[in-house]
């Protein structure tokens, strides 16, 4: 817990307090160092166990966790950077490439909201961060809807696209037709100029978040369906079309099979 950065040293009231949604890739770090560890130690504390082990995968993998914090927030911060720097280009372009940084982001450990928030995407760019990941989360529905469950599906539609993090690690082919939906969606976004807000950002279309915010900025009902859900629907099965049924690129059976 102390070790993802939700709670930080406060030099100014000398005390540890709140701070922000905190780091997932060094929470998922810290975490594997405490698995190595407990698979490490196993029954060498004997009937001290009890005791023994929170004191040293506790205390001492949290303490690990707090000592990398500083070297794995920085490496966000530069990602952070990186799109920040896409805004400022020419729309289409910047809305392209900031919708396919998120659209990438959202099925890796970092958190697409504690990027927007970070950064502060505004207005267009606001508008494209939360259409990308709108546009991963639904290529995943797609190809998962006849691979998958029905439980992972609805659960990815929801908002749970993180639950396809081993597919993106063991078949990183699965970021193909994402980038490919979050291209297509991306052009609308520059063209009828969909904004957002920071908040709204890293959301996409989970609780409506994002095409709320598009409507709250002017963007009429019938282009919020149209631009936040047919045209990256189309894509999806566009893409699935041209790199699963004609370039055989990969078997959505495979690399799309949920893997927890």
């Amino acid at each position: 817990f102390v070790g993802s950065g939700v709670v930080k040293f406060n030099p100014a009231m000398k005390a540890y307090v709140g701070a922000g949604t905190g780091d997932l890739i060094n929470t998922m770090i810290t975490a594997s160092i405490a698995v190595l560890v407990l698979m490490w130690v196993k029954d060498k504390f004997g009937s001290t166990a009890v005791v023994a082990m929170p004191i040293l995968v506790g205390c001492g993998v949290a303490y690990i966790g707090v000592l990398l914090l500083p070297f794995i927030a920085a490496f966000t911060a530069a990602i952070g950077d990186v799109i920040n720097s896409f805004t400022t280009l020419q729309p289409i372009f910047m809305a392209i490439l900031i919708c396919c940084s998120f659209a990438t982001i959202i099925i890796s450990p970092i958190s697409t909201v504690a990027i927007g928030l970070a950064i502060q995407l505004n207005g267009v760019s606001a508008g494209a961060a939360a259409m990308g990941v709108a546009a991963t989360a639904l290529a995943l529905v797609v190809y998962s809807w006849t691979v998958n469950k029905s439980g992972v599906t609805l659960a990815i539609a929801l908002g749970a696209m993180k639950l396809m993090m081993p597919n993106l690690f063991k078949y990183p082919i699965i970021l193909v037709p994402c980038l490919f939906t979050a291209i297509i969606s991306a052009i609308p976004v520059a063209l009828l100029s969909i904004s957002g807000t920071p908040q709204s950002s890293g959301f996409g279309i989970v609780g409506l978040v994002g095409p709320l915010a598009s409507m709250e900025a002017g963007l009429a009902i019938p282009l919020v369906v149209l631009c936040w859900i047919v045209i990256p629907v189309a894509a999806a099965l566009l893409s699935k079309l041209l790199f699963e049924k004609m370039l055989k690129l990969f078997d959505s059976n495979v690399v799309f099979k949920f893997q927890g």
